[in-house]
């Protein structure tokens, strides 16, 4: 069981999707969901099995989150049925609107119990700089996605234990 599920401090990884678990090379990409590339995915996984962190969604892709009526949109399931293929799901988004992505972790990380986190993005907004995300930011390259290559950085982000 994870951490956040006995009301205990959580490690956190504030998720992007595009750029992230996609990239230029994910095949049969739409625009009503953002399709998932299993190769990141099973990156993911590996990382979240060995910190046992829990995802936050930062992804404008929570602007679509629910519908008026308060039901998950189609985006919202289709990104929870890809995570879960993966043993994966959200336990949370930020609330913000995309310019302001920083401030939207910041209020989150205020508003919960947090041990650790780290950001997984493939963009540094303005105000990751401003707010002194950077230092907690994998920047993640669009052309691959989340790689191997990005595991040990974004653990040992996660295994340091101050905020």
């Amino acid at each position: 069981r994870r951490s956040s599920d006995l009301g205990g401090i959580m490690k956190v990884i504030f998720l992007d999707i595009d750029g992230v678990l996609n990239s230029s090379k994910t095949v049969d990409r739409n625009f009503d969901y953002p399709e998932l590339d299993p190769r990141n995915l099973a990156v993911l996984q590996k990382i979240v099995s060995k910190t046992d962190a829990v995802l936050v969604l930062i992804s404008s892709w929570k602007d679509d989150w629910l519908n008026e009526d308060g039901t998950a949109s189609r985006s919202q399931e289709m990104i929870r049925y890809q995570l879960n293929q993966f043993g994966l799901d959200i336990y949370d988004h930020t609330a913000d609107m995309t310019y302001n992505r920083g401030e939207g972790i910041i209020n989150w990380l205020n508003a919960h119990a947090v041990e650790s986190w780290c950001v997984l993005d493939d963009e540094i907004f303005p105000d990751y700089e401003q707010l002194q995300i950077v230092e907690k930011l994998v920047k993640i390259s669009y052309m691959d996605g989340l790689t191997d290559d990005c595991v040990n950085e974004v653990v040992m982000k996660l295994m340091r234990c101050e905020q």
